[in-house]
């Protein structure tokens, strides 16, 4: 467009965007609830086979029965494969009294010693050789510690897991043709101790071992039609529910009485797996029908669709299994999907199913006093629902210029109103009646004032109060009348006027943050006087307090404001002007915080980057959100009159009532074991299972040795945080994250050391050692440090001695030197941590860095360069690189987009560097 004619056409589209409405309703804009089903084979690499069984282990564990048997840490599946032993498709699985596991499968029957980490063949040698071993499809320990299993033509029972012998009814004994019965599918015993067997021929009581066997004969109005039972599970009462091909059954075993549960249409007739959970609600396999859920005397459904990424994989439901931590477990004809306790929990929304999503970013909400939700979506503008699962209502950017990506925060007035603050275009009027915007003439300062926030006044409902580079601006929304109160007014020792965080105390006056010397420290307004105070030479006012970065500031009952800081928390008295600090050192569960919303029960509701948390004023009680949300953003929270608590972040919406929350959680330390051992990096058999192993001896010679670990749970483990460390050698532990579960150690000396780990709890607390894992480690001496050796070359004890003290000062400056590198490792770790926090800060400058890290910015340099062979700025610019590889791969952000959130703030320079470091364009690299 020809650059004299374009003010004319930018004016000329102005006057028509405030001629007519600008609402918009827009189908694919419905905040909708999500169930997230993971795809946890996806995830793992895991190929999409059918998947018909699961076994969490007493150790944590999770095996999977598919095409083979596989083992199941939280971050890989990885298939077991014994010697030349085929196992074939498994079927069943269980873990007896004495930890070791039995797995039935198309080859037959398997016993798999966790102690001496050997599987066998069990039928092998005990079976006619002629005949074909069974397929086992069913497994079942029952009280008495026998174990049963289910073959397809017989049920057998071994009475001593240790015998070596069994016992078997096959079908001729049941009392039908022996060609006819294919598949013993479910064993279950009652409170009295009767077993109940499900087959493809109908129900069969066993009592007395294998001396009763009896069939149960069902009523059914189709009773020429074989009555097939896939899975059977024990309700209350000692009902059994029966999943068969003609949907679900329950048999009540006192009464000998069959009745049906009339399923929906849509779920189709076979159903294939039943599973009852802690809360005695019914889930449904079916076979074609997807997931049900039956509570309350109704019908829920999950089903496969293939435009949302967090259904389920397949409607052919397998297996279902609730591990400890009340995860469900799906097993399909494509793979495994994994249902969160946690998802479950806290309804979670989003405008466009699926992770990365632009549309699902909520940067801002409010819930009006009819119950609607007026939010700040990212790429959108402002847009209002007026209900969850309901149409949204877009509201587009304001008009004159200003653009989506402009508005910085808005506001309701009595009225049912919208006032919207952007960035270089000042303050708008959105009339909701007319569903249109209207521009406010605050003069000329706002063009350049960069408005920051805007609230309604606490008592005098016509005045809105917005924070910007030129102090606070106090609007008479009735008259549009405006003034201005800049601090340094009354704070002539102020270097700048810029008020960033903004919230009204109970008595009136305005609490804010007002930069100063590149942080920005607490001052307030007295409303009285229309003066700022702030005093931050004087110890303990609240000016006193500095950050690089405020996130937000809330009003919580008993004259308090919490703001929120990267890191941590400062809670104000507006009484008595006074403060309090809350870390992670002294009970704090985030680093920072970004979000608060006190709820109408007494509690105070925040969010760190990935964790949702609760105070309620004596202890904290905190969850894992990033499997979902993925991160909370800066001061998207809200409160409704009805008590919902809303918290946005960077892939939807959490809209709850306190009240509905199961505050307790999971409290339970993960189970952690080892996973792997090596020496000299590569893996050394132990002669047991590692999780079993809890002593270790190693030569000297072997001198670089790693431990490999895990915290076996499931809610949330990438998020898992651990810790380590080698007593006898190390003093302090050593904190890591997921990525990093492995400690190596480098000439150890001759000696007993016990290794200790730890995995934090779901809440982020760490359990006591003794909860962790902890395995000996003896290093056996060299043959010259033995007793007989002394004997034997006694004559030479002065040269031997000499040599002796010789060798072991170089094992002294060998660990002085991997302790010192072991140091550097820990220094470059948090450089990293820093880094990652501050990426897209563009101003993040070396001298911060050293600040927080308490060196010198020649410490800092020398130890950066000694660690990576990079500059400190070099190094700061590759990690951002790195962050944007990332982001390249993993989302649909575009370029521009992508240098932003990684610091840059020139995408041509952004391009150039990126080029030069890996020698192609990041778009090249999302094309490769």
């Amino acid at each position: 467009m020809d650059q004299k004619l374009k003010p004319i056409f930018l004016s000329g589209l102005s006057w028509l965007l405030l001629l007519f409405p600008t609402g918009n309703l827009c189908q694919e804009m419905t905040l909708s609830r999500q169930i997230i089903f993971e795809d946890i084979g996806k995830q793992e690499g895991f190929p999409k086979l059918w998947t018909w069984e699961f076994l969490e282990d007493r150790q944590g564990f999770m095996w999977i029965g598919a095409n083979g048997l596989y083992k199941y840490d939280g971050y890989t599946i990885q298939a077991c494969k014994y010697d030349s032993i085929s196992i074939g498709t498994v079927y069943a699985l269980i873990e007896d009294f004495q930890n070791n596991m039995w797995i039935g499968a198309s080859n037959g029957l398997f016993y798999y010693n966790k102690t001496t980490d050997k599987l066998r063949d069990w039928f092998k040698g005990k079976l006619d050789p002629s005949r074909k071993p069974p397929r086992i499809c069913a497994l079942y320990e029952d009280s008495a510690k026998r174990i049963w299993i289910g073959g397809e033509q017989a049920l057998y029972l071994i009475e001593t897991p240790g015998d070596e012998g069994f016992q078997a009814v096959e079908g001729i004994k049941l009392g039908v043709p022996f060609q006819e019965l294919n598949g013993v599918r479910a064993i279950r015993e009652d409170r009295r101790g009767r077993i109940f067997a499900a087959t493809n021929l109908g129900l069969w009581r066993v009592e007395k071992g294998l001396g009763s066997v009896q069939y149960i004969p069902e009523q059914r109005n189709n009773p020429d039609r074989d009555f097939y039972i896939h899975d059977a599970e024990l309700g209350n009462g000692d009902s059994l529910w029966l999943a068969t091909a003609e949907g679900v059954w329950v048999f009540e075993t006192e009464h000998q009485r069959f009745s049906k549960l009339n399923l929906p249409a849509y779920a189709g007739e076979a159903v294939r797996e039943l599973l009852i959970d802690k809360d005695q609600q019914l889930w449904i396999g079916a076979e074609k029908g997807g997931l049900l859920r039956f509570r309350n005397g109704q019908f829920t459904q999950f089903q496969n669709d293939k435009n949302n990424p967090y259904s389920l994989s397949s409607n052919y439901i397998n297996a279902l299994h609730f591990d400890r931590c009340h995860n469900l477990w799906a097993g399909t004809s494509a793979g495994i999907n994994l249902l969160r306790a946690q998802a479950c929990r806290f309804p979670f929304y989003q405008a466009v199913p699926g992770p990365g999503r632009q549309n699902n970013f909520i940067f801002r909400i409010l819930k009006d006093n009819s119950g609607g939700y007026w939010l700040r979506i990212h790429a959108k503008g402002l847009a209002y629902s007026p209900a969850l699962n309901r149409e949204c209502e877009i509201l587009l950017q304001p008009p004159a210029h200003a653009t989506i990506e402009e508005i910085n925060d808005f506001s309701l007035d009595a009225d049912g109103n919208v006032w919207v603050i952007t960035l270089t275009n000042g303050l708008y009027l959105f009339e909701n009646a007319q569903k249109k915007y209207r521009r406010i003439a605050l003069g000329k300062e706002i063009q350049m004032a960069a408005p920051n926030l805007i609230i309604a006044d606490l008592q005098e409902d016509s005045l809105l109060w917005i924070s910007s580079k030129f102090g606070l601006c106090r609007v008479n929304r009735l008259t549009q009348e405006c003034s201005w109160l800049d601090p340094r007014a009354d704070l002539p020792w102020l270097d700048n006027s810029t008020v960033g965080q903004l919230e009204q105390a109970e008595d009136g006056n305005l609490w804010v943050t007002i930069r100063f010397k590149g942080y920005s420290i607490i001052g307030y307004l007295e409303k009285s006087t229309g003066k700022f105070v702030a005093k931050p030479e004087q110890p303990g006012h609240p000016s006193s307090v500095r950050a690089p970065h405020w996130y937000q500031f809330k009003r919580v009952p008993g004259n308090k404001i919490w703001a929120g800081h990267s890191k941590g928390l400062v809670i104000l008295d507006t009484r008595s002007k006074s403060y309090s600090r809350v870390t992670s050192q002294n009970g704090l569960p985030v680093k920072g915080v970004l979000s608060i919303t006190p709820d109408l029960e007494g509690g105070i509701w925040f969010t760190g980057k990935y964790n949702l948390c609760r105070f309620d004023g004596q202890r904290y009680h905190c969850f894992d959100a990033s499997s979902d949300i993925e991160s909370f953003l800066y001061m998207s929270s809200a409160l409704g009159q009805d008590g919902q608590v809303l918290f946005g972040g960077a892939n939807g919406l959490y809209a709850f009532y306190p009240g509905e929350i199961d505050l307790a959680g999971n409290t339970e330390p993960p189970r952690i074991v080892l996973t792997n051992f090596k020496v000299f990096n590569h893996p050394r058999k132990l002669g047991r299972a590692y999780e079993m192993v809890k002593k270790i001896t190693v030569e000297h010679r072997e001198n670089i040795l790693t431990f490999e670990f895990s915290g076996l749970h499931f809610l949330n483990p990438n998020r898992s945080k651990y810790k380590y460390k080698l007593e006898g050698f190390q003093k302090d532990w050593v904190e890591v994250g997921s990525d990093e579960r492995r400690a190596t150690y480098t000439n150890l000396s001759p000696g007993a050391y016990t290794f200790h780990a730890l995995a934090a709890k779901a809440d982020g607390s760490w359990p006591t050692p003794e909860e962790g894992l902890s395995i000996q480690l003896i290093i056996l001496p060299p043959w010259y440090s033995t007793w007989w050796a002394y004997l034997l070359c006694g004559g030479v004890i002065i040269g031997l001695l000499l040599g002796i003290r010789r060798h072991e000062l170089k094992r002294h400056h060998a660990r002085a030197e991997a302790l010192r590198l072991s140091e550097l490792d820990a220094f470059l770790q948090k450089v990293r941590i820093l880094v990652d926090e501050e990426l897209s800060n563009p101003h993040l400058d070396i001298d911060y860095l050293a600040r927080e890290l308490m060196v010198s910015r020649v410490q800092l340099y020398r130890k950066v360069k000694s660690m990576t062979g990079r500059p400190t700025s070099a190094f700061i610019r590759l990690l951002r690189l790195q962050k944007a590889q990332l982001l390249l791969t993993t989302t649909e952000l575009n370029i521009s987009e992508i240098a932003y959130k990684v610091g840059f703030t020139d995408p041509s320079y952004f391009t150039r560097v990126f080029r030069e470091e890996y020698g192609m364009t990041p778009s090249e690299w999302r094309r490769r």
